[in-house]
């Protein structure tokens, strides 16, 4: 039986939905990152998806002689020894792009929050500063 295994810092969401899209007659694994359960349960791992905020040297490959592909859940791949991988015959494949909407959505939120000046309004509003929309004491045809 084929097995997946993940470090266990993902939310139930996540890991329900990975159960809900796995394989018949697949295996998903669980286990603390760099705990001994995981490295005994590494020894049997075929597919390994991490997010990269583990480092994976040597010692992690050496470990997994069963080990077919690390897939990231991020783009980067910085905290994966490529040398160690390319020495095992395993590839790593980054997760590039899949942000690539909300990081263009950010962008977009940043211009508008420079272009209206939000910062400098925001603080105008906490310190008590802005004096609202009072018609009240303005001239009709100052509006």
């Amino acid at each position: 039986m084929p097995r997946i295994l993940t470090p266990s810092t993902h939310s139930d969401e996540t890991l329900a939905i990975a159960y809900d899209l796995l394989p018949t007659g697949w295996e998903l694994k669980t286990a603390p990152h760099g705990r001994p359960e995981f490295f005994e349960l590494l020894k049997d791992t075929e597919y390994y998806i991490g997010a990269g905020q583990f480092k994976h040297g040597p010692e992690f490959y050496q470990g997994a002689p069963k080990l077919r592909i690390v897939q990231t859940l991020s783009a980067g791949y910085n905290t994966y020894d490529l040398e160690a991988a390319r020495t095992a015959g395993v590839p790593i494949c980054n997760n590039g792009g899949a942000n690539a909407t909300a990081v263009a959505e950010h962008a977009m939120l940043l211009m508008l929050a420079v272009c209206r000046k939000l910062i400098w309004l925001h603080e105008g509003v906490a310190s008590g500063r802005w004096r609202g929309n009072d018609f009240n004491s303005t001239k009709l045809y100052e509006l």
